[in-house]
């Protein structure tokens, strides 16, 4: 709630009550969204302090949980603070394997938004057969797919 309304030290601070009684609990899939929540206000703020540690911190508990979907989503998210970064090598890594696991699920909009990131690195490194390549297949999957969620047409205008 506190991160819709913008306020954004009230959700760290929330999330980081929900990680430390999570992690209490032994309540991994929550320790794990704590850690991915924290991570993705730091990212609306601008607050890089710490960011692909937290991310990390997600992925590896979602992997021992064999959470493809959350998995998936955290690589693509990491890989896409890493492109905004421009530390590019380490974003082509966890797009590559956000796209592998949105594949594997079958997840067309995802699949089309990892794409979309994927081109947009490839353009960054000059590797213009490779952008036009993703942002034409991402373009694609997207004509055929409907869907009103309002996050994926987001996707659609990329």
């Amino acid at each position: 709630m506190f991160k819709k309304a913008q306020q954004y030290q009230k959700s760290i601070y929330y999330f980081r009550k929900s990680l430390a009684i999570s992690k209490e609990n032994n309540a991994k899939i929550s320790t794990a969204l704590s850690y991915d929540n924290i991570a993705t206000v730091y990212d609306i703020t601008n607050n890089k302090d710490s960011i692909a540690w937290y991310r990390k911190n997600a992925i590896a508990i979602f992997e021992t949980l064999g959470d493809e979907k959350n998995t998936a989503r955290s690589y693509h998210n990491l890989g896409n603070y890493y492109l905004l970064n421009n530390q590019l090598k380490d974003a082509e890594k966890n797009l590559l394997i956000a796209l592998q696991k949105r594949i594997k699920i079958n997840a067309p909009v995802d699949i089309a938004t990892t794409k979309t990131n994927l081109g947009v690195l490839y353009d960054k490194l000059n590797q213009f057969d490779k952008a036009e390549k993703y942002l034409l297949d991402a373009k694609l999957i997207l004509q055929n797919v409907v869907n009103d969620k309002k996050e994926d047409r987001r996707a659609e205008n990329c």
